[in-house]
């Protein structure tokens, strides 16, 4: 049932995403952003939150890196456990997944990827 939900929430997501407007980031030639970049979240190795918070999994290395041309996981967090938002720690992708599918930076991605996205790599 999980499957099913998810797949008809890539679909939708997919739709939408064609009637959107480009992503600034690629019609300018700009690099591609991480998360941490985009969303100013301050837990990148070095951010200002990483003594408060630690060190976000996203940006460290781990199962993913590299996904969507991104730095470590950067650019696939909704996949990994124990990203932020809204400053609460979020649980793995089944829990998170309706959050992060209507996230800025997740649209970003789907838009700028286009028919290379991955919701699940």
């Amino acid at each position: 049932m999980l499957t099913i939900v998810f797949t008809v929430l890539f679909y939708y997501r997919s739709i939408s995403v064609y009637l959107s407007i480009p992503s600034p980031a690629i019609e300018d030639g700009m690099a591609k952003l991480n998360c941490w970049q985009m969303l100013q979240c301050g837990r990148q190795p070095g951010g200002v939150k990483v003594t408060e918070w630690g060190v976000c999994p996203a940006a460290e290395s781990g199962t993913h890196d590299g996904t969507h041309d991104g730095e470590f996981r950067g650019r696939v967090c909704w996949q990994v456990p124990g990203t932020f938002c809204d400053d609460n720690m979020q649980g793995d992708f089944a829990h998170k997944a309706v959050k992060c599918t209507h996230c800025d930076f997740f649209l970003a991605v789907e838009r700028e990827e286009g028919d290379n996205f991955h919701l699940i790599p």
